[in-house]
């Protein structure tokens, strides 16, 4: 579940037409797939709102070694169990359970490391991130575009170019733009440097 899901739930909003603003409004996503553990600090380098590794994000598990310094086990059997399943079973508490400690062990952990920088992201986040709700409406019209794009290119699958009226060639270019344009913001990426021991 990610945050715009978490946001939909609290807010009892699982429609895909909803303008109404939120009842409760949850500002930020603070995302610790986004820190980067870099060996040492390069002076040409420019500030970045994106991370390199795995597509923008690091894994929980690397994020456990790198930082905190233990195996953190995600067996696939477990961590693609059904999560819907009401109530959760035993080991799937323990993983959930687990996932949540190791998190606030690397943030603590980052945050003694380097304080400053871990301040001036969270301010960061406060003044430069989308709010929730904005994230979900773009979410819903980026969804909304996709489903169109589909149905308007499905009579033409397998079609070359040039077999495709002009006006449906139009209408899948206006649509391909929309998805670009409704493309979340990569949340705010922090590099903090590998301690020496």
């Amino acid at each position: 579940m990610d945050m715009v899901e978490i946001y939909r739930e609290w807010n009892n909003d699982n429609s895909t037409d909803s303008q109404e603003q939120p009842s409760q409004e949850i500002r930020n996503r603070f995302d610790l797939g986004n820190v980067r553990i870099i060996d040492k600090p390069d002076p040409q380098q420019q500030e970045t709102n994106a991370n390199p590794s795995r597509g923008g994000t690091i894994s929980l598990r690397a994020l456990a070694d790198t930082v905190v310094g233990i195996d953190l086990k995600k067996p696939k059997r477990l961590s693609r169990s059904d999560w819907g399943l009401v109530p959760l079973s035993e080991k799937q508490i323990v993983y959930a359970a687990r996932d949540a400690w190791v998190s606030m062990a690397a943030f603590s952990e980052l945050y003694q490391r380097d304080e400053t920088l871990l301040l001036r992201t969270m301010r960061r986040l406060q003044e430069e991130e989308m709010p929730i709700h904005d994230l979900d409406q773009l979410v819903r019209k980026r969804k909304q575009a996709r489903q169109e794009l589909k149905a308007v290119g499905i009579p033409y699958e397998g079609m070359s170019l040039e077999d495709i009226p002009d006006e449906v060639q139009t209408e899948i270019s206006r649509l391909k733009e929309k998805i670009l344009q409704t493309a979340p913001p990569k949340p705010l990426a922090m590099d903090f440097f590998q301690t020496e021991e």
